[in-house]
């Protein structure tokens, strides 16, 4: 029998084998649609298209949709839509949730709202994105979250090296972050993410509450507090649960 097969955010090699482990299941002329974070699920195969990102127009285009109910937004709302358009930096589920979160709302409540927005992700959104985080091991955890917290945008080298010194498997943590979507390497050669991912990596931290009980501090805000209260003790302690990485680095204005 000849079929069309879509298989949405496989996430275990496991999964796409009882579903559709090979094609001479299925009839001639049948296709199988496979969609997945991990590219290293479907290596093997010869026909994998990289989703990019939406360029500007249709991203614009899906957010009045979801805004709107309509592909054109209403001329007061206009300049609102932009910043959240341009926040969203091209990713669908962002435009999804936010375009329908703002649907039906008055202009002050737009206004709040669209600036909640540009401080804070929403968190149904880095709750979703959170998903490729939670299939990762402890070690690429870790080199995770030390990219999101202090090295996006540096140099891969640099990093590596860096990522070497704490005893972590550096390159091969590196490339399941790239299959995994929640990297990439830039042309020339630093180590990007999207503006979200790098949110959500940021969130994880900060839900260790209080400042001093984090396993990274970035804010120089929350260093100053830590040190003033002298709660960076906890950092201290022998559990397990604390992350062998510990890095703090401090931009200082000229």
């Amino acid at each position: 029998m000849k079929v069309l097969i879509v298989l949405d955010d496989i996430d275990h090699c496991d999964h796409l084998e009882y579903l559709a482990g090979d094609l001479c299941w299925f009839g001639k002329g049948s296709r199988v649609i496979v969609t997945t974070r991990n590219r290293h699920l479907i290596e093997k195969d010869n026909a994998i298209y990289e989703v990019p990102t939406l360029p500007d127009n249709e991203a614009m285009q899906l957010f009045n949709q979801h805004a709107f109910k309509k592909e054109i937004p209403d001329v007061c709302f206009k300049k609102f839509s932009l910043e959240v358009v341009n926040h969203a930096k091209g990713l669908p589920l962002a435009l999804k949730v936010w375009g329908s979160l703002l649907h039906k709302k008055g202009l002050t409540q737009w206004r709040r709202t669209v600036d909640q927005i540009k401080k804070n992700s929403n968190s149904e959104i880095i709750e979703k994105l959170k998903i490729s985080f939670d299939g990762l091991e402890p070690e690429e955890k870790e080199i995770f979250l030390d990219i999101a917290c202090f090295f996006r945008r540096e140099k891969r080298t640099k990093v590596m090296q860096i990522v070497e010194s704490c005893d972590f498997g550096a390159e091969y943590g590196l490339n399941v972050l790239i299959d995994k979507s929640l990297v990439f390497i830039s042309k020339d050669d630093t180590i990007e993410m999207h503006d979200l991912i790098e949110d959500m990596g940021k969130y994880i931290v900060k839900m260790q509450k209080h400042p001093g009980e984090r396993s990274r501090l970035w804010d120089v805000e929350d260093f100053a507090k830590v040190m003033v209260d002298n709660t960076v003790s906890s950092l201290n302690n022998n559990s397990t649960h604390i992350p062998k990485t510990y890095i703090l680095i401090c931009y200082v204005d000229s």
